[in-house]
């Protein structure tokens, strides 16, 4: 998130952070001030460095808190950034105490302010907006996680029917042709004569491999999902045959079982099967059970890498 700065005076700067609330989990924040070029001649011996110190401006009767430090040299200018997690996660819990951050410059041995004219950073106006000073929060919303995705779909779908059964007062048989009617009418194109399942393609002669497998949540009914509305789940299709290549991530049995049925045992053993090797997780934004808008991150949704087993 990115916050514009409000100048108070010289080198104070104030944010907004209404936006951010306590169930969010700061990551961190920094500060971001343009400090501006200037032509001032060093004294006589002074090796040309600074300290730069960010405080967090405290209530009256309270001491201002250092936040942040850096050594910056006499005549670099340009962007400088501090991080200031400390005062955004306080200003987060007592938003009333929120009176903003104060840059000061002191030699290095001392706690003595430098003269202003030393530090003078970018202001909008009279400057440009884009050297106006910045608040950069990154965050984690906190939210309720479930176990997985089956249990969404379970409490979910059970949530709706009963919301439906409810709403409109109609029996099971009603609910029934609700909506999976709109599903059937889609998917039935693709059954067999005998409504058995999808018509398969030929992969007697394919060795294992990865292939696309595109999941539309409105054709299996998940209307519950709100975003992505399909995503690339991918599959494992192909055979297990002897001899296995080493794009197969075989397991060893899986390479004997190939090699039992390859020449012919006496018993011979089913081929490995061809099954997704590597998961990984696929985020989500859905409504809960209790038709709140959650996003959650699922494990095992999508195939990287297939093998013989």
């Amino acid at each position: 998130m990115k916050i514009m700065g409000t100048v108070v005076r010289k080198n104070e700067f104030q944010f907004n952070i209404s936006d951010i609330n306590d169930k969010e989990e700061l990551i961190s924040a920094e500060l971001r001030v343009f400090r501006l070029r200037h032509y001032i001649k060093l004294p006589h011996g002074h090796r040309g460095y600074y300290n730069a110190k960010v405080f967090q401006i405290m209530p009256h009767g309270f001491k201002d808190r250092l936040i942040d430090s850096q050594v910056i040299g006499h005549r670099s200018h340009g962007w400088k950034v501090f991080s200031v997690s400390p005062a955004v996660r306080y200003w987060i819990h007592y938003p009333k105490h929120n009176l903003g951050l104060r840059i000061v410059i002191t030699e290095l041995n001392s706690e003595e302010p430098l003269h202003q004219d030393l530090y003078q950073f970018a202001k909008h106006p009279p400057h440009h907006r884009s050297k106006q000073a910045l608040l950069i929060v990154s965050s984690n919303v906190q939210l309720p996680k479930l176990a997985n995705l089956a249990e969404v779909m379970k409490t979910v779908e059970g949530k709706k029917l009963h919301y439906k059964a409810s709403e409109n007062n109609q029996n099971s048989n009603q609910l029934e042709e609700d909506h999976p009617s709109r599903s059937k009418r889609s998917v039935n194109k693709r059954r067999d004569t005998n409504g058995r399942g999808y018509l398969p393609q030929d992969y007697s002669n394919s060795p294992c491999h990865r292939e696309d497998l595109v999941v539309d949540f409105k054709d299996i009914g998940w209307e519950w999902i709100i975003s992505p509305r399909s995503f690339n789940a991918y599959q494992c299709v192909g055979v297990c045959k002897y001899p296995l290549g080493s794009n197969t991530n075989a397991t060893l049995h899986a390479t004997l079982r190939a090699m039992m049925s390859y020449f012919g045992q006496n018993s011979q053993p089913t081929l490995p099967c061809c099954t997704p090797d590597r998961l990984r997780s696929h985020t989500f934004l859905f409504y809960n059970a209790n038709h709140e808008i959650q996003i959650n991150e699922f494990d095992g949704m999508v195939v990287e890498t297939c093998g013989c087993h």
